[in-house]
């Protein structure tokens, strides 16, 4: 699941832990403009998350994701 960290209904970091807490072995992606978001986010959420600054290109996204199987758009 891909999350930007700042929404505006629920923020990222809290639908992230409710997440985490439904479904443990869920495979998450954080996202935001703000770099300095991107370490506090990591380590609050733990190493099973996966945190990315934006703009990042489409490579840098596959290479979070590692061996997860995921559809890559044509």
């Amino acid at each position: 699941m891909l999350l930007d960290i700042e929404m505006r209904v629920l923020d990222g970091l809290r639908l992230a832990r409710v997440v985490q807490a439904l479904t443990p072995a869920a495979d998450l992606v954080m996202m935001s403009g703000h770099p300095y978001l991107c370490r506090a986010v990591s380590d609050l959420l733990g190493p099973g998350v996966a945190v990315l600054a934006r703009p990042f290109a489409f490579d840098d996204l596959l290479s979070r994701l590692g061996d997860r199987h995921l559809p890559v758009p044509a």
